[in-house]
């Protein structure tokens, strides 16, 4: 939880000395425990330093003085969802893409790895989705907590077929009970980029563009249309793609009728970071199974 300064102290003997050490108590926490006991003198609050918690990438953004959370967004401690969030009310203020934040894990859980991208993944009857990656790594993304577009490092929760694969996909959810089957991707910066691509390259069996050459609200339409199930009832009857381009344009968004290849890149991010929170993203538990470390086999020197 913590990057605590040890240098230069004593610790050996003290209340919680080794969590100290390890980063699991903060400075503040260390002095609680130990606050009244004889010959105990309080340290610094300043050797304490919390871990960044994402991955984000503030480059080419400025801001005024109005948008909070500014420098806790470029420190990492929050998300480009939860800026977002923190400044829906604030004048003036367009939405950041959520692809500036890469994939996090809840501190909840054991942490990934952040370089690990998986080679093969799939999930399994209990909902969970299991990754590993080509050293042998086992990630398992519980299927009881977060939301899908965090368990299939999938933000738009793109569902599996011959664009999914041709964006990186490299395994799919088991077909749920409406006949869905999502694609699931190695990390979550696939993910987010796969999301684009789809977007501006997504193609039809007959080799026609699906969103780029249409309009945007075409585009919402074809991208979460009202479905009859397989048990017969509808998905999305009502359609939320007028709740997407009220969001669109209540963040400084293009309208409605303009083509997606006509849009700005500022635009482009406004249109898809809509879809991403619309979709839902939660993070949840995670599991790490690291391979055994096989036995160096003793060795023979001849002198």
């Amino acid at each position: 939880k913590y990057i605590n300064d040890t240098s230069q102290l004593v610790l050996t003997g003290w209340r919680g000395a080794q969590d100290f050490i390890d980063g699991y108590i903060s400075a503040e926490e260390f002095n609680k425990l130990n606050m009244g006991i004889n010959g105990f003198r309080p340290i610094s609050l300043s050797r304490t330093k919390p871990m960044t918690k994402y991955q984000n990438n503030a480059s080419g953004l400025t801001f005024d003085n109005s948008v909070l959370g500014v420098n806790d967004f470029r420190n990492g401690m929050i998300s480009a969802e939860e800026f977002n969030n923190l400044n829906k009310n604030t004048r003036g203020f367009s939405a950041i893409s959520l692809s500036r934040t890469k994939g996090s894990f809840s501190s909840s859980s054991s942490s990934a790895p952040k370089s690990f991208s998986a080679i093969k993944a799939y999930s399994n009857s209990k909902g969970d989705v299991v990754y590993t990656s080509s050293d042998g790594t086992t990630i398992i993304n519980k299927g009881n907590t977060g939301t899908m577009a965090w368990r299939n490092n999938n933000p738009g929760n793109i569902k599996w077929g011959d664009n999914a694969r041709r964006f990186g996909a490299i395994g799919r959810t088991t077909t749920d009970r409406y006949g869905n089957t999502f694609a699931i991707f190695p990390d979550m910066e696939t993910g987010y980029k796969a999301q684009r691509m789809l977007w501006k390259s997504g193609k039809w069996g007959n080799g026609e563009y699906i969103y780029y050459n249409g309009t945007i609200e075409q585009g919402l339409n074809k991208y979460s249309p009202a479905e009859r199930r397989a048990d017969g009832s509808w998905e999305n009857p009502q359609g939320i793609t007028p709740k997407r381009l009220k969001m669109v344009a209540d963040r400084g968004g293009p309208g409605a009728n303009r083509k997606v290849n006509s849009l700005t890149d500022r635009e482009f991010d406004i249109l898809m970071s809509v879809i991403e929170e619309t979709e839902g993203f939660e993070t949840g538990v995670t599991n790490v199974i690291t391979p055994a470390k096989k036995p160096v086999a003793p060795r023979e020197v001849v002198i």
